[in-house]
């Protein structure tokens, strides 16, 4: 149901023009000046409610929580609310999230980025002129640095009472449909941004998603989707599924990115020690998802239509991949109305692929795979069954593609134990591969060899 059909209110004076002309009008424009917009009467005011308060972003701060009570609280807001996404920002802090002491805040305050960042903050609670001195005056940092000790206290009492401001008020969204958790940096400007110390992506998020997720168990709350952009792989053995309580059987799409980054073993200082943040996340994010959590979440979730389990940045096979099919793909489940999957850095056989594609033939009609490695089997062959056996609209294929020749194909040698395929899809070769799936085109692939 569209926005038009959904809030078709009774004007409070006859309209110059259709109503369905101004929600055309206000869906271009952005939530704030949708807002705005409800100053000018009760007729827009009715109208700029729709597109100005339909997503709500907001993050671990006193001013967002007042925020999201107010609008909780408000008998028309809170049933605008479809969709809220939270910031998984939080202030850096010392190993152990203990806050910085005054030195190490002097040292903070001698970096530039931190300084450019504040003075362009209205309140910074900084002497005018005070950047200009080298070294900057202790004197000069010392309001800055206590309202800092204040924030961090209070930032630490939000994490702590989070759970129940959710479950105050995510209840109050009675037409709430989707849950976005992003911890990429923030572009908002946020009260910590005044600060010295810079806010920063939680690298763990605990609190925040123990919190979230503890306020939907709710069986009132009428969630679809939720959607994790760049999320710690730790999560995964963390309250990320286990809090979701009865919103499970209502999820329609779950689409969960995980940020595994790696370099090359040989850059570590030991030879069989992956330097922290690189190899060891993958081998960490391996370890996470061969326990089946993923499986276990995706299978609870028995209504889903949109499945996305991706892993972000370049691995290869000096670190191996992040996760295994049949640990996240729960194997022979079937979701009767599952309509999209993506996948990406997941390695896998071309028969467990396969059965999963077949098993959701009657529905599945769009496919994205990037960065996939078939361990020992052909993607020539999965290719071609997957023409023959699926009924797609859409598919996307591109990245690293790994596989090796299976005996019987064209460029098997029974010479080597191991013969290799390898392609880099990307435009024009990612398209073309979608032509011959689609449009009967010709087979774009040319087979490479390479000998290992």
């Amino acid at each position: 149901m569209s926005k038009m059909d959904d809030h078709h209110d009774t004007p409070l004076f006859p309209l110059p023009f259709p109503t369905e002309l101004f929600h055309i009008i206000w869906s271009c424009m952005s939530p704030s000046q949708a807002r705005e917009s409800r100053l000018c009467c009760k007729t827009f005011a009715n109208i700029g409610a729709c597109y100005g308060f339909a997503e709500i972003t907001f993050c671990f701060c006193q001013p967002d929580f007042d925020k999201l009570r107010h609008i909780a609280s408000h008998p028309t807001l809170s049933k605008k609310v479809k969709g809220l996404t939270c910031e998984i920002a939080k202030f850096y802090t010392l190993p152990g999230t203990f806050p910085l002491n005054f030195e190490e805040y002097m040292e903070e305050a001698a970096d530039y980025s931190n300084q450019d960042r504040v003075m362009s903050y209205k309140k910074n609670w900084i002497p005018d002129g005070a950047f200009n001195n080298a070294p900057i005056r202790e004197e000069d940092i010392l309001e800055n640095f206590e309202q800092y000790e204040r924030t961090f206290e209070d930032h630490r009492s939000i994490l702590e009472d989070g759970c129940d401001l959710f479950k105050e008020v995510l209840p109050k969204f009675t037409n709430l449909k989707q849950l976005v958790l992003d911890n990429r940096p923030t572009t908002r400007i946020l009260p910590f941004d005044g600060l010295l110390a810079p806010t920063t992506p939680s690298t763990y998020a605990d609190g925040q998603l123990s919190a979230i997720m503890g306020g939907l168990r709710n069986p009132g709350i009428k969630l679809r989707s939720i959607r994790g952009i760049e999320l710690d792989p730790r999560t995964i053995d963390l309250y990320l599924f286990d809090d979701l309580g009865p919103v499970r059987d209502r999820l329609t799409s779950i689409e969960l990115e995980f940020k595994t980054e790696a370099e090359d073993v040989e850059d570590a200082d030991e030879p069989d020690e992956p330097p922290a943040g690189s190899g060891y996340d993958v081998m960490e994010t391996r370890r996470q998802t061969d326990a089946g959590r993923i499986a276990e979440c995706l299978r609870d979730s028995p209504g889903l239509e949109s499945m996305s389990i991706t892993f972000t940045s370049y691995l290869d096979d000096e670190v191996g991949f992040p996760a295994g099919l049949s640990h996240v793909i729960p194997p022979g489940f079937k979701w009767n109305d599952l309509r999209e999957v993506r996948l990406q850095y997941i390695e896998m056989e071309r028969q467990d692929l396969f059965t999963f594609l077949q098993l959701h033939r009657e529905t599945l009609r769009t496919i994205r795979l990037d960065d996939i490695k078939l361990t020992s089997t052909s993607w020539v062959k999965l290719l071609r069954q997957m023409k023959q056996t699926l009924q797609l609209q859409k598919i996307h294929i591109a990245g690293h593609l790994c596989g090796k020749f299976e005996e019987g194909e064209d460029g098997f040698d029974e010479g080597y134990d191991e013969v290799e395929q390898e392609w880099w899809v990307e435009d024009p070769l990612c398209q073309r591969l979608a032509d011959w799936f689609l449009h009967n085109e010709d087979f774009p692939l040319i087979p490479f060899r390479r000998i290992v």
